[in-house]
């Protein structure tokens, strides 16, 4: 075993000054340095890199450094200072947990940890830009990376050496996952199995029962439980829905290989399986997956065989459902996205304090409807008992108490000439009501002598005023229609400022709503709204 470089010295002396913590002496005036350990065993070591095998090593080092600088320095660690994983690749980065956990402690408590201990270089990083980028992090916040396989002069031959280390780690990652990627595609043009096998395939010796050939093993199809995937591929060409089949399926006690009954995720997922078909593929492009490659290879290409697997369902009817498939999720998509939901940041349960959530039901006749719902709701009703609420009424609700409020304020800020205008409309509002009860009034006169001149037939001694009271009511509607445009023009005046609000604009409202409301409380009696600033 190597002992401390005199570079390695000075880092650990510069550490143990800052942090104020490890000021303290013993009794012997013997400087107390903390040191971590970060352990980790990759999914292809075995006995030789094992957790313990490594920690046993690092053990063994702190004796020995212990025994040579006892009479000035005491390193020690306890059991919160270990961080270990388990089947975690070194080409993540700080994609692993417990390793972000460490580096996330070491930044928040600079000279905390005066040294980080690792076994061999490859076990903190297997990617030579990450080992160099977390090394030089680990000196920024004042503590010391020791690898019991290398030791650093600060010199340019220990970056060589490093370097080197980097290298040869990040290659041997390399190297492995393309020869695991050259394994799978070999596996696959001999027809043996490759993975989890999906519901109706199974590898030849679990169907026989004889287990003592080791290794893959050739994929048949499954008698028993082959038949529930053409029972689906079937009744799903014919025209029956996903939520009819799981029902179907449900009744008919099929079951999957964990004897559970087959949802509507899975019957999707069995609907859309090319293995069924035949067809193996590699690198899917329609097929999210949830972490990027950090192995260091590139993005593997597209890869597609046909006839890898025995075929359950044939050519026609596969295409055929794919169609189908392909239709629905479509049209499910596009209502989906061109549906915008104003309220779905500001709406809160009243009942379980969750957030109402836009959410799209569509019925038998093609038509669909959109609403909020509670999230708590829409999982578990026996929860929470607020019901869902249509999405247009609540929409247009707010928008009219948006628009008030608009209102009020355009009042409230008001300039002279705008008191001028609003008390011209007043008066104008005042003529036309007191226009209107006239022209009623002449109306109800002019009817009475009507009745009376056709009951006595003395229609000409009331010809003259019969003709003087209708020339006054046309004289009087010309009056109202001229007042009347009157204030319509002097509205739209007052209105210009209000009219740049456009609240069939989504983005403009959804500012609006965002700025003066702080949150809506909905439950199945009463909505209630709470604005930010009153």
């Amino acid at each position: 075993m190597s002992k401390f470089t005199e570079f390695e010295l000075n880092t650990i002396e510069k550490s143990w000054k800052y942090y104020n913590k490890n000021t303290k002496l013993d009794k012997n005036n013997v400087k107390i340095i903390r040191v971590c350990l970060y352990l980790r065993k990759s999914t292809e070591d075995f006995k030789d890199n094992s957790l313990k095998l490594q920690q046993n090593e690092i053990d063994k080092f702190l004796k020995f450094i212990n025994e040579i600088y006892k009479n000035n320095y005491l390193f020690y660690y306890d059991k919160e200072d270990v961080f270990a994983e388990d089947n975690v690749s070194g080409m993540q980065g700080r994609l692993r947990p417990e390793f972000d956990k460490m580096l996330s402690f070491i930044e928040a408590n600079p000279g905390y940890y005066g040294i980080c201990l690792v076994y061999k270089m490859d076990r903190f990083s297997r990617k030579l830009e990450d080992t160099l980028k977390y090394i030089t992090l680990l000196k920024s916040f004042k503590c010391v990376l020791k690898a019991l396989d290398f030791s650093d002069n600060g010199d340019p031959t220990s970056d060589l050496l490093r370097n080197i280390l980097g290298v040869v780690a990040q290659y041997h990652a390399q190297n492995s996952a393309y020869t695991s990627i050259k394994g799978t595609m070999k596996k696959v043009e001999e027809n043996k199995a490759v993975g989890l096998l999906p519901l109706g395939l199974i590898q030849e010796k679990v169907l026989l029962g004889d287990f003592s050939k080791k290794g893959a093993s050739n994929i048949v199809i499954d008698p028993n439980k082959s038949i529930i995937i053409e029972e689906i591929f079937n009744k799903y060409a014919s025209g029956m829905n996903l939520t009819d089949l799981e029902r179907y399926l449900k009744d008919c006690e099929y079951t999957n290989n964990d004897g559970k009954y087959l949802s509507k995720q899975q019957i999707c997922y069995i609907l859309s399986n090319k293995k069924y078909n035949g067809v193996y593929v590699y690198a899917d492009p329609d097929k999210k997956r949830n972490r990027k490659y950090d192995n260091g290879v590139s993005k593997p290409s597209y890869y597609e065989m046909k006839d890898a697997f025995p075929k359950i369902i044939d050519d026609n009817l596969f295409n055929k459902v794919q169609l189908m498939l392909k239709c629905k999720s479509g049209i499910h998509e596009r209502s989906i996205s061109e549906t915008e939901y104003l309220l779905s940041n500001v709406l809160i349960c009243g009942i379980c304090n969750k957030k109402l959530n836009g959410w799209s039901r569509p019925k038998y006749n093609g038509k669909r409807y959109f609403d909020y719902v509670c999230v708590t709701h829409k999982n578990n009703a026996s929860v929470c008992s607020t019901k869902r609420i249509n999405k247009l009424y609540l929409e247009e609700v707010v928008k009219k108490i948006i628009l008030n409020i608009i209102n009020k304020l355009f009042l409230n800020l008001k300039t002279n000439k705008d008191e001028i205008v609003y008390s011209k409309i007043d008066h104008l509002k005042n003529i036309n009501s007191c226009v209107t009860r006239e022209i009623s009034q002449t109306e109800y006169k002019l009817n009475r002598i009507l009745e009376r001149t056709i009951f006595n037939n003395k229609l000409d001694i009331y010809e003259n005023q019969i003709t003087e009271l209708e020339n006054k009511i046309l004289t009087l509607k010309h009056k109202l229609t001229l007042n009347e445009n009157k204030l319509k023009a002097m509205t739209n005046k007052i209105s210009e400022k209000l009219d740049l609000i456009d609240l069939s604009n989504l983005k403009i409202t959804k500012l609006i709503v965002n700025l003066i409301i702080d949150k809506i409380i909905v439950s199945n009696d009463i909505i209630t709204i709470e604005f930010k600033v009153k």
